[in-house]
C-alpha cells in the first residue's frame, strides 16, 4: 500500500501540515476548557488518515495522542499539563510531513520509539 499514488500521499501530508498547525495554535493558546477536545478531534483523524495511507509509525503515535488528549480531558487535567510532550510530538509529525515520505529514512522515525515510551509511561501513570 505504501506505493499509493504521490497525489495521495501529497494531500495526506498537506493535512497532517493544517492539523498539527491548528494543534500548535491551540496548544499556545490553551485558553479554554475545550483545548484537550479539539486535541483529542485532531489527533483521531490523524490517526484515520495515516491508517488509511498506511503510514504505521503516524498512525499509531496519533492513535496514542488521542487516547493522551481524551484522558487530560476525562481528569479535567490543568490546559497547561502534557504541553511539552504534545509539542514535541506536533514537531515530530511535521518533520515526517516536511520529509514528505513515510519510510525508513525520514528523520522523525529515530525519535518515535521515545515519544511513544513517554506516552506510554503518561497513560499508563494516569489511568
Amino acid at each position: 500500500m505504501k506505493q499509493q499514488l504521490p497525489g495521495l500521499w501529497q494531500a495526506f501530508f498537506a493535512e497532517l501540515t493544517e492539523r498539527l498547525g491548528r494543534v500548535r495554535r491551540d496548544l499556545a493558546q490553551a485558553q479554554d476548557a475545550t483545548l484537550f477536545d479539539r486535541l483529542h478531534q485532531e489527533f483521531d483523524t490523524l490517526h484515520g488518515a495515516a491508517r488509511a495511507v498506511d503510514c504505521v509509525c503516524l498512525e499509531r503515535s496519533n492513535r496514542r495522542l488521542a487516547e493522551y488528549a481524551r484522558q487530560l480531558r476525562r481528569r479535567d487535567a490543568p490546559l497547561t499539563e502534557g504541553r511539552a510532550l504534545l509539542e514535541r510530538a506536533v514537531d515530530l509529525g511535521l518533520g515526517c510531513a516536511a520529509h514528505g515520505r513515510c519510510c525508513e529514512d525520514c528523520p522523525s522515525l529515530a525519535a518515535m520509539p521515545e515519544l511513544m515510551a513517554e506516552l506510554d509511561r503518561a497513560l499508563g501513570e494516569k489511568q
